[in-house]
């Protein structure tokens, strides 16, 4: 694969010199900022090999350089070994951030460039702040990649369909007035939208454009008295736009958005800058006010609605059925069947298959045994495959997306014999799910105030874990919805206070390297207190926790109650649908705990 690299880096630096381009930046992203992306739009992966879900590239005449966060250090190593890509830690000590590098690199004159539609407004204003003080040219209207890259795979298109009311629980009318009357408030009369989850959540509209994400590829631009919807052509039929001109939606091709910007009249638009691209940014005419702020609908689409709860209770049912199917499956593997970290990963997704309404992952599966789990998000690959020896723990953290919602668990297993230290480790990640499962706080609590509950247990201990606490989960979007989320340290744009019928991840963990990763996931949904009005949280996940590992004496009484009400709720709802050895050995592990 490196002399793949060599090749494929030196055919692109012949196109750069073609244009005139010294230096390329290419992210790892969309058209939309999305977190998930197509083959079309893997870049950085043909470029470098390397396969993780972000980092940015840059190539240069004279060599290359790639930028990942500390969940990849070690895997980019491995997959830029043999090549000439330099491997850049993003926040180590003496590692420059990418401006730094091209201010160092370029000298005065030389052109810096970059497809402008895969960079957001945000991140391109920063770059050209850098790009212009040192007087480095910009090309940002021109994809060259496309000239370097034989066989480039096409932008992904498949038919879109609607939810129903029973599915959404509001109608696109309904939601398209919320959004307006949101833009009053902000004093504007135009707003794009360019995000595929809003657009999908405010048009109530599914596609299986990207891996992992329900959604279409589109923009949409919202007035006072309509809107309209870009789209690939091929992706509604005439039926859908029909129904879609009742509400005022007028369907146009996707490539006309900026034409459509470019001849935009006076008027004030709002738009999120960290979402929409660097190009459309900058094709406004002069005469258009910006109003940058997060998109309405952000919010509005993080608080579910009764019927978009109650279609995600039933997609909990059926993931906990598969979830509880394969932790059975896990118990009960003969140590001679030799079962690898892929194919179990592979079994729990036919088991998901099985249940009705399935379509697809919501993420990669994380599938890690003994010391991979200790990399918090390892993923297993034909180099690292291990197999799951019958002692330690295995780790899986796995989600569905089902025409009833977004799924999305954690669950350690104990495969055999366990340490005294892995114990208490995974007696103290159990006590911090439990501490914030059960919490009540008052209106107006933030993720940040709520974190201390999962994370405390391990603190007290001498223990952390250094990713966040909770997430937002979609209702058939995306499986990390902001803007709600738990975590010690928040940026103040994300300190958003919690509201009923919001949902959230609840997942502290524990990692040691070299040795075992623990951690334990339910999704959690917020509900308010008819009686006092205090907030707390319904657990959704339906899935057995393995106390097999767990040092009782360290758990309060509460919390082993909690247990005990959480394992009959998962023993009612899942027993029907179990075959009888499977539903014996259920009714056993979630017996109520004896002191």
């Amino acid at each position: 694969m490196s002399e793949v690299i060599r090749e494929r880096l030196e055919n692109f630096r012949n196109v750069m010199k073609k244009y005139g381009i010294d230096a390329w930046i290419a992210p790892t992203n969309d058209f939309h900022g999305s977190e998930y992306i197509g083959e079309h739009f893997k870049v950085r992966k043909y470029l470098t090999g390397f396969t993780g879900s972000v980092g940015t590239v840059t190539v240069t005449q004279k060599g290359a350089w790639l930028w990942v966060d500390g969940r990849y250090f070690v895997q980019a190593e491995k997959q830029l070994a043999g090549t000439e890509v330099h491997l850049f830690k993003s926040g180590q000590p003496n590692v420059p951030t990418l401006e730094e590098f091209l201010a160092q690199e370029l000298k005065s004159g030389e052109t810096a460039g970059f497809d402008g539609r895969v960079l957001s407004a945000s991140e391109g204003k920063k770059l050209r702040s850098v790009l212009k003080e040192n007087k480095i040219n910009i090309s940002s209207s021109r994809d060259i990649v496309d000239e370097a890259w034989e066989n480039r795979p096409a932008m992904e298109k498949t038919p879109a369909w609607f939810l129903t009311m029973d599915e959404a629980g509001e109608s696109r009318a309904d939601k398209l007035e919320r959004v307006r009357e949101e833009m009053v408030k902000q004093g504007a009369d135009v707003h794009l939208v360019t995000s595929l989850d809003d657009i999908a959540w405010i048009y109530n509209l599914r596609g299986m454009d990207i891996a992992c994400s329900p959604v279409i590829q589109a923009y949409t631009i919202i007035t006072m008295d309509g809107a309209v919807l870009f789209v690939q052509s091929g992706v509604l039929n005439e039926a859908q736009r029909d129904v879609l001109e009742k509400d005022r939606v007028f369907v146009r091709d996707y490539d006309d958005i900026v034409q459509v910007l470019e001849k935009l009249p006076k008027c004030t638009l709002l738009m999120d800058p960290e979402k929409v691209s660097d190009e459309l940014y900058y094709c406004l005419p002069e005469h258009v006010t910006k109003k940058e702020a997060t998109d309405p609908s952000v919010l509005m689409k993080a608080v579910k609605n009764q019927q978009e709860i109650k279609q995600v209770r039933s997609a909990h049912l059926r993931d906990g059925v598969a979830m509880t199917r394969y932790m059975y499956w896990l118990k009960h593997v003969p140590e001679t069947a030799h079962v690898t970290e892929m194919e179990a990963a592979d079994h729990l997704e036919t088991l998901r298959r099985e249940q009705k309404g399935y379509l697809e992952p919501s993420f990669e599966t994380i599938s890690a045994y003994g010391k991979n789990a200790a990399m918090c998000h390892y993923i297993s690959t034909r180099e690292t495959d291990t197999e799951i020896q019958k002692e330690g723990f295995y780790l899986v953290d796995a989600g569905g997306q089902y025409r009833a919602g977004t799924t999305d668990i954690t669950r350690t297993v104990v495969m055999g014999n366990v340490t005294e230290e892995q114990k208490l480790h995974y007696t103290l990640v159990l006590k911090g799910m439990i501490d914030l499962a059960k919490a009540r706080f008052h209106q107006g609590t933030n993720g940040q105030m709520l974190d201390y509950l999962a994370r405390g247990p391990l603190l007290e201990h001498g223990q952390d874990f250094n990713h966040g606490t909770g997430h937002g989960v979609g209702a058939l979007l995306n499986v990390h919805e902001p803007p709600n989320f738990i975590h010690w340290r928040l940026p103040d744009h994300l300190k958003t206070v919690f509201q009923e019928g919001m949902i959230t991840s609840d997942e502290p963990g524990v990692y040691v390297e070299g040795s075992h990763g623990i951690r334990i996931e339910n999704l959690i949904l917020c509900v308010k207190d008819s009686q006092d009005g205090l907030l707390h949280f319904e657990t959704l996940t339906l899935c057995p926790i393995d106390l097999s590992a767990v040092k009782m004496e360290y758990l309060d009484c509460e919390e082993k109650k909690w247990l005990d009400q959480y394992h009959e709720m998962v023993y009612e709802k899942i027993e029907a649908f179990l075959p009888e050895e499977e539903r014996e050995w259920l009714k056993n592990v979630t017996s109520p705990i004896r002191d």
